[in-house]
C-alpha cells in the first residue's frame, strides 16, 4: 500500500529537501511512500510543482532497506 501525501499552501522561500532551490508560494508537493510487501524496503517518491520556478516537475526518488537496530528515543526541541 501507498501512502499519499499531497501538500499546497507553501510560502514563498527555499525548497527544505533542497536547499538552495527556490520556491513561490505555488509550490505544490505530492510525496509518495510505499512499503514493499516484504516488509524490508521503503520507497519514497517526491515531486515538485512550481509554475513561477520550475519548468517541469521536479521528481526525486529514493529507497530505504530497513536494519535490524532498534530505534531510540531523542528529545526534539525544534
Amino acid at each position: 500500500s501507498t501512502l499519499v501525501i499531497d501538500t499546497i499552501g507553501y510560502q514563498a522561500g527555499v525548497i527544505a529537501q533542497r536547499p538552495g532551490l527556490p520556491n513561490s508560494n505555488q509550490l505544490h508537493t505530492v510525496e509518495r511512500l510505499t512499503l514493499a510487501e516484504s516488509g524490508d524496503t521503503f520507497d519514497i517518491t517526491m515531486i515538485f510543482e512550481d509554475p513561477l520556478y520550475f519548468k517541469d516537475q521536479l521528481v526525486e526518488a529514493r529507497s530505504f532497506v530497513a536494519s535490524d537496530q532498534t530505534p531510540r528515543r531523542y528529545n526534539c526541541t525544534h
